[in-house]
């Protein structure tokens, strides 16, 4: 049955993908994060969906007329710049039949980010794209939410059966990234029902988020918790409402949780000891190929971790060292800088627009987007997600932002101009010296001269 739905679903899109390529890049947004392929049992698990919705969508797009021009700024050239980055690590790869396998994978994450940027210049469809990725990743959330408190927490959540968030450490992440979006949007969302069910979300989503029993995660929901709610007028209720629910729900927690969660102090642990390890070598892989690295997969390989003198393989656990060890220095400098100005434009965005009583939505959206970049970029110290779709995408939704706030404040001003009353120029007064007391002359006439020390005359 399910693979039917999700057959029918799809295919009754694919025309409209034509027709409008903005809801074929929403459905290629929600295909990636999500993987609903992953959720049938059948026929339609194994299907090319993905190369589908490309396909129809690519179609629309050259055959659609209603497209505006990329914007031209520094997150753009820098998303480009790391592009070609990856390209020439590819072609130096120490691994190369993976590594172009794995570059052909992201190409297709970036071209789409790209499209992205051409056909959400708009407010309303900004709104849709930030709903979809939300729920997209949310409905794990909110699956695993539920499924922790109905069972007690004894089980770990995981992710969709593939892609880049499917195990517990991943979606993790992925979930705490999107808590901001569920915050912001359900506090200005005007729809009653959406916005119960955005704060429902919510909080089942932190809830998924502790029992993926990942460390890292739990320090990322820290963090994300700390931001929405310590920059507050309300600030002492959220702490004091903390420290009441940790009294209250510590007891009930299972042992296997708090223990896992009480191991964050020491690095005795063999997962501990595995990302040390997996540091070290991706330091010196960047040592010895600092331009360019040793491409994709270059650090996950046997190959290289039996160069250094280690018997097991492991990824690198932590976004930077995953891109350091691929790209070299080159890359990792250009990636973190391409996230770093992000977060800069976002903070300058929403101080310009805290000055203008229309854009009060611009200030709130560039909160929201601060805090979810601010998760995965913390968060991301400690997981291997760095080609994700997720942060590209909240990357080019802050390039958006920028630009249709821009465009919303461009046309306010020559309106506010226009409202001006129109009049004939006023002639100026004369210029005429201001003086104390008027002084008498002699022709002042009696009767304004007024009373005098003798009396009245």
């Amino acid at each position: 049955m399910r693979d039917i739905v999700l057959t029918l679903l799809i295919l009754g899109i694919l025309p409209v993908a034509v027709v409008r390529p903005w809801i074929g890049i929403l459905v290629w947004v929600w295909f990636g994060l999500m993987n609903p392929h992953t959720l049938a049992w059948g026929f339609a698990r194994d299907l090319p969906w993905g190369q589908l919705i490309a396909v129809f969508t690519l179609l629309g797009v050259l055959v659609n007329r209603e497209r505006k021009s990329i914007p031209r700024n520094l997150q753009v050239f820098l998303l480009a710049a790391l592009w070609l980055v990856f390209l020439a690590s590819t072609t130096f790869a120490i691994v190369p039949d993976r590594a172009w396998d794995q570059l052909t994978k992201v190409s297709k994450i970036l071209l789409f980010v790209f499209l992205s940027m051409i056909y959400f210049q708009d407010r309303r469809r900004l709104r849709y794209m930030l709903l979809v990725i939300a729920f997209s990743i949310g409905f794990y959330g909110i699956k695993g939410g539920i499924f922790s408190l109905g069972t007690g927490g004894i089980f770990k959540v995981y992710g969709p059966g593939s892609g880049f968030f499917s195990s517990n450490n991943s979606i993790g992440l992925a979930l705490n990234t999107i808590l901001p979006i569920l915050f912001y949007l359900g506090r200005e969302e005007t729809n009653r029902l959406l916005r119960l069910t955005l704060k429902i979300s919510f909080w089942l989503c932190a809830v998924a988020v502790v029992f993926t029993y990942s460390r890292g995660a739990f320090l990322g929901l820290l963090i994300v918790m700390a931001v929405l709610y310590l920059r507050g007028p309300r600030a002492f209720a959220a702490l004091a409402g903390c420290a009441i629910l940790y009294v209250v729900a510590v007891p009930y927690l299972p042992d296997r949780l708090t223990s896992r969660m009480a191991s964050i102090e020491t690095h005795q642990d063999a997962s501990a000891q595995h990302r040390l390890i997996a540091w070290e070598v991706a330091w010196k892989v960047a040592k010895e190929r600092p331009l360019l690295g040793a491409g994709f997969w270059g650090l996950a390989n046997r190959m290289t971790y039996a160069q250094y003198g280690y018997a097991q393989s492991t990824s690198a656990h932590s976004i930077y060292f995953d891109v350091l060890a691929d790209h070299g220095f080159t890359g990792f400098v250009i990636y973190v800088w391409l996230f770093g100005s992000t977060l800069w434009v976002l903070f300058r965005l929403r101080r310009r627009a805290g000055r203008s009583p229309t854009q009060a939505w611009v200030v709130n959206w560039s909160l929201m987007l601060e805090a979810s970049l601010i998760a995965y970029l913390t968060n991301g110290a400690f997981q291997s997600a760095a080609y994700a779709d997720l942060p590209f995408q909240l990357m080019a939704c802050a390039v958006m932002l920028r630009v249709i706030a821009a465009r919303e404040q461009a046309q306010v001003a020559p309106a506010a101009t226009s409202d001006r009353p129109v009049d004939r120029p006023v002639p100026r007064a004369p210029l005429v010296r201001p003086v104390g007391r008027p002084a008498l002359s002699p022709a002042a006439p009696a009767s304004r001269l007024g009373p005098t020390r003798r009396g009245v005359r």
